[in-house]
């Protein structure tokens, strides 16, 4: 946020620092961490992008991943006999 705030790219479309909440919730991928960076009216979208792509950079720096989720199937091995037969 410190960053953007410098940054003369942004400097303009942000009205306030970086607020951070703090972790909201956890689920099964990841948590979820609440913030705000208040902008000029119509110019929260371009300076949320902006946000994420740094803050992407900064976790790949870090060698910080997205947890990916994973499923486990289980079933039975046939034979090649039984499963032509179940056709």
């Amino acid at each position: 946020g410190a960053e953007m705030q410098a940054d003369p790219a942004f400097s303009d479309l942000i009205i306030a620092p970086l607020d951070v909440w703090g972790v909201d919730g956890f689920m099964e991928s990841g948590m979820n961490v609440k913030a705000a960076l208040k902008t000029k009216p119509l110019q929260q979208w371009g300076v949320a992008r902006e946000f994420n792509r740094r803050l992407k950079h900064r976790f790949d720096a870090a060698g910080l991943r997205p947890p990916m989720p994973r499923r486990e199937l289980f079933g039975q091995a046939v034979s090649p006999e039984v499963a032509v037969a179940a056709n």
